[in-house]
């Protein structure tokens, strides 16, 4: 057994909602925490969404001031907003004037006689509109946003109007309003009908651009004819302004000063020369070229066919020489440089090598289906023009040691040069990208980081150049836990990482790679459990069965080695066996595992199949056929490793094993940590100090260790429980030590004995505390605000009532629900019918529901949200009534949206001296709550200390709830469950909940600590 002191090892379980990390020596754990973090803390996606509406209004505001200084110009009257022309869209009873929007441009484009506010109004209207279109030069096809506007843009129409001369988006609003039909062109109904009206404005469409141009045209032109001195101005003037023509500033140079919105279309056009472009991977004082260049898509298509691995009749595997690979570049480059014309033609042309030009150069007869090698064209390379050309002409002449033997001159530029490249800056490269058979690409913008003078300078830049907010925020929060750790700990000898791949609500990794694994995960757990009732009704199910059937499956039924077909009740004769041995390095995942015969297993011992099979061509030519034939089942890892000599093998494993380091936030965490350490770069071999685990290794640690019964479960990992995380780092602190041991023929974590490794985790698992890492700010939980205008009534009993509009069909059949509508004789009359009807004729009856008194069709009523509502105002002068905020302005008051729920509690003691709580909701302000408690002759407990959900708090006492006894310590406040009753919610923690009550807390004297506390109360 090793002794406690032994190698310092620092481990990280890095995910998005959560950081797990282990810190200790041998045996010895110094350190173990659980951070949980908001998922979205940091994100700017809402922040975004601010700023467009932010921009929005502000372009609605210059396009209407652009027709009011027309309309001033020409001496005309503006319909101000305070004017109740402008605010009315529906005229009184027996009042014959046109006051809605759509229809006063329809009466507009139709020449009808119309008043001078008229005509304002309509061209107001129409201005509300810019439109879609998908014919601007920034146009990017690849875009969600732009694919998502040109559907809306296709849906604009839905086929309502079928005649081209009323083809403009007045008569489709009026149209989906109820105002207007086709069949009666000239009759325009003043008021919505009760029965199909339709919302104008809905996500499904947007209007296209061009009915909007030709909308305002007509509209301006019709207005000239009714008001003269309108006609000064063309409407090209009045649609674009000075220029006269669509997106001026951006097509013509002499309008380009023109920062304000000229024109009622008028809009800020996108500006592409403020960009910051990154720096090339190779040479990182150059700035990337654009994709669409020949130079990148020369340098993608040639690496991609070096690399390229091919498996001939034999079962060998082959490599393009220098000259086949420069045959089929010389073969297509003009093909390129023709689709390179067309693509600036707007044509979408491809940019690949096809299976046929390989197969064209190649004298040996491939068994592989070779996909098409492609180049991406969007966006930009990683890399400058000068480096593609390099790479390229290395790779066409087969230059082995680009160091020593390439020429360099046609690629160093004149010193009297602004910014030459060097001869220094390409020697350089040249010494880290390796050899022609073993050619390599590595990111050398490191190197300006590690110019920079301090750690966090260095990190600082680094982390600057991921564009993700919320990784940024990750790993900044990895850089001050590092810097902390080092203070405390000094220097590791190891350091080791895991990224959460799975789950889109924790990983870290892209979005859509996120949601892949995710889906992945939940396939395999249902197709796992397929196969665990096929065992279960054969009563053979046990784990080591559940992973035969599993390799079974991928094998078609049959051996692997032999053909011979295997059922269930054959496992007992069979064996799984490492296609590479554990022994050579193999590893222990499910690609380097087969199923086979147990006699064929003891044959092969520990060779690959290679080794074994193949001195006999004969038998080595069938079984390579009949594995060609499983290969889509087997995969590709498992396919290669069954086929390829040692040597390739133990590349593929490696290459495998190491995947989990090329990702960018992986490169971006490894550089982080070797940055404050001062390690410099890593390299392979003795000298590195910084690797990463995979999720797989972690998985066997708990798995062989039995770790998974500490959280409470003894099959799988309980993510319900935050400890988890914190347990997967201890495991990952171990993962290098976990090896197959050949002699008892197992994975362990070497020369550590079982019972003690379980007890030392056990301990530092029972004592650990998972903490929120933003434990000073309240979570903000799911109070997501509503998307409902509320409005103040007073009832006849004098009392305050918060009320909402929603559909009557959603009242339910019972006497609480119709309580809660506002209308008196609809609440009597469906409160005197409820229970007379069926459920189906309960929904018939509201379906079609007249008014008892009215007898006109209802079909949306007035709820009770808050009954004796309280009304405070808050420093504006604007009146709360709990979570709901008056945002009224300009004189028209009483419309309520709810808020983001409440922020957090205070407990106080009211007059009697009963404990009780107080909400503070996130319109509020908590200096004003105490200040208002304490006028009220109220007693804050603790001073007004607020606890909120997620917080932590600290009971000094034992304490007993119901029959169970608690030992002093931390909890999570988990949420106040009544207010009225003071019930609150509390989790202990292994995440158990204790429901009690505030008063019994408050007598035992219970506070909320920060993290400081916590470590120091944690240390005790």
């Amino acid at each position: 057994m090793v002794s406690k002191k032994g190698k310092k090892v620092f481990a990280f379980d890095l995910g998005k909602a959560s950081i797990g990390y282990c810190v200790r020596e041998g045996l010895e754990i110094n350190e173990v925490k659980s951070l949980i973090i908001e998922a979205e803390h940091a994100e700017v996606v809402s922040q975004r969404t601010r700023r467009r509406i932010h921009k929005t209004i502000n372009s609605h505001k210059k396009r209407e001031e652009f027709l009011n200084k027309l309309w001033i110009e020409a001496g005309l009257k503006i319909l101000e907003r305070t004017d109740v022309r402008f605010k009315k869209e529906f005229p009184a009873k027996n009042e014959d004037v046109v006051y809605t929007s759509c229809l006063l441009r329809i009466a507009l484009l139709q020449n009808k006689k119309m008043e001078e506010w008229q005509i304002y109004k309509a061209l107001h209207g129409a201005i509300q509109h810019r439109g879609y279109d998908a014919k601007a030069d920034w146009y990017n096809a690849k875009n969600k946003d732009e694919k998502d506007n040109v559907e809306r843009a296709k849906n604009y129409t839905g086929g309502l109007i079928k005649n081209e001369r009323y083809s403009y988006p007045c008569y489709y609003e009026a149209c989906r309003l109820g105002l207007w039909l086709e069949n009666e062109p000239n009759n325009l109904q003043k008021c919505v009908p009760l029965n199909g009206a339709q919302k104008v404005r809905t996500a499904g469409f947007v209007a296209p651009r061009e009915l909007v141009e030709k909308e305002l045209k007509q509209l301006w032109e019709n207005a000239q004819k009714q008001l003269p001195q309108l006609r000064r101005f063309t409407a090209e003037y009045f649609m674009y302004g000075p220029s006269g023509i669509a997106y001026g500033a951006y097509k013509n140079n002499d309008f380009s000063s023109y920062n304000q919105i000229e024109g009622v279309l008028g809009q800020r056009i996108p500006k592409f020369n403020n960009r910051i472009i990154m720096k090339c991977k190779l040479l990182p004082k150059r700035n990337v070229c654009k994709a669409a260049t020949i130079e990148n898509i020369s340098f993608v298509l040639l690496m991609k066919l070096k690399n390229l691995r091919l498996t001939i009749s034999t079962g060998d595997k082959i490599i393009l020489t220098a000259e086949q690979i420069k045959a089929i570049y010389e073969n297509k480059l003009p093909i390129w440089r023709e689709n390179l014309i067309k693509l600036r033609k707007d044509k979408k042309p491809t940019f690949s090598i096809g299976s046929s030009d390989i197969k064209k150069v190649l004298a040996e007869k491939v068994v592989d289906e070779i996909e098409p090698l492609k180049a991406n064209i969007g966006g930009r390379s990683s890399f400058c023009r000068t480096a593609c050309r390099i790479m390229n002409k290395i790779i066409l002449a087969g230059i082995d040691k680009p160091g020593q033997d390439l020429d360099i001159s046609e690629f160093i530029d004149d010193p009297k040069s602004p910014n030459p490249i060097t001869d220094r800056e390409i020697k350089t490269m040249l010494a880290k990208i390796g050899s022609w058979h073993n050619l390599y690409v590595p990111d050398n913008r490191n190197e300006l980081q590690e110019q920079a003078s301090d750690a966090r300078e260095k990190t600082d830049l680094l982390i600057g150049n991921i564009t993700n907010p919320i990784v940024r925020n990750r790993l900044q929060i990895l850089r001050d836990l590092l810097l902390d750790l080092k203070k405390k700990y000094g220097e590791p000898d190891e350091m080791v990482f895991e990224f959460i791949r799975s789950g889109i609500d924790n990983s870290l990794l892209a979005s859509k790679i996120a949601k892949e694994t995710e889906a992945y995960q939940k396939k395999q757990e249902k197709c796992n459990e397929e196969l665990v009732q096929k065992l279960k009704r054969v009563d053979a199910f046990s784990g080591k069965n559940l992973e035969k059937l599993k390799l079974l499956e991928l094998q078609n039924g049959e051996c692997v080695y032999s053909g011979k077909k295997i059922g269930i009740s054959d496992f007992d004769r069979c064996e799984i066996d490492h296609i590479f041995p554990r022994s050579r390095g193999g590893n222990d995942a499910l690609y380097n595992k087969v199923l086979c015969c147990k006699e064929e297993n003891q044959i092969k011992k520990e060779r690959t199949p290679y080794e074994w099979l193949h001195t006999d061509p004969e038998r080595w030519s069938i079984y390579v056929a009949r594995i060609s034939k499983l290969r889509d089942k087997l995969g590709k890892k498992k396919f290669n490793l069954l086929i390829s000599t040692p040597e390739e093998c133990a590349k593929t494993i490696e290459k495998y094993n190491a995947l989990a380091e090329t990702g960018q936030i992986a490169r971006a965490a490894q550089s982080i940590a070797a940055f404050v350490f001062s390690w410099g770069l890593q390299t392979a071999g003795d000298n590195r100090r910084i690797f990463v685990s995979n999720g797989a290794n972690t998985a066997a640690i708990r798995r062989t260790y039995g770790l998974n019964k500490l959280l409470g479960d003894d099959v799988k990992k309980n993510r319900a429980n935050d400890k988890h995380h914190a347990l997967d780092a201890i495991c990952i602190s171990f993962s290098r030590d976990y090896k197959y041991d050949a002699a008892k023929r197992t994975d362990e974590i070497q020369n550590v004995e079982r019972g003690l490794f379980k007890k030392i985790v056990a301990e530092a698992i029972g004592n650990l505390i998972p903490y929120p890492y933003t434990n000073d700010k309240p979570f903000k939980g799911n109070f997501a605000p509503r998307e409902m205008i509320y409005g103040k009534r007073v009832g006849t009993d004098g009392k305050i009532y918060l009320v909402k509009r929603d559909v009557l069909e959603s009242v339910k059949r019972d006497e609480k629900s119709i309580a809660y509508i506002w209308d008196r004789e609809i609440r009597g009359d469906l409160l005197a019918k409820w229970q007379s009807y069926t459920n189906a004729e309960w929904a018939e009856l509201l379906k079609n529901y007249r008014h008892p008194k009215k007898q006109t069709i209802v079909k949306k009523v007035l709820f009770i949200e808050k009954a004796d509502a309280q009304v405070e105002y808050d420093t504006n002068g604007r009146e709360r009534i709990e979570e709901f905020v008056d945002f009224g302005n300009k004189g028209v008051h009483g419309q309520f949206k709810h808020s983001k729920g409440q922020t957090g509690r205070i407990l106080y003691y009211d007059i009697q001296g009963k404990i009780k709580v107080w909400t503070i909701y996130s319109n509020q302000n908590k200096q004003e709550a105490k200040e208002k408690m304490n006028q009220q002759g109220f007693k804050l407990y603790r001073n007004g200390e607020m606890f909120y959900p997620g917080c932590l708090v600290y009971i000094p006492q034992e304490f007993r709830v119901g029959k169970n006894d608690y030992q002093p310590g931390i909890y999570k406040f988990v949420r106040v469950e009544n207010s009225k009753k003071g019930l609150i919610l509390l989790e202990d923690n292994n995440g158990l909940p204790i429901l009690t009550n505030v008063g019994y807390l408050a007598g035992v004297n219970f506070r909320r600590i920060n993290r400081t506390e916590l470590e120091t109360i944690a240390r005790k």
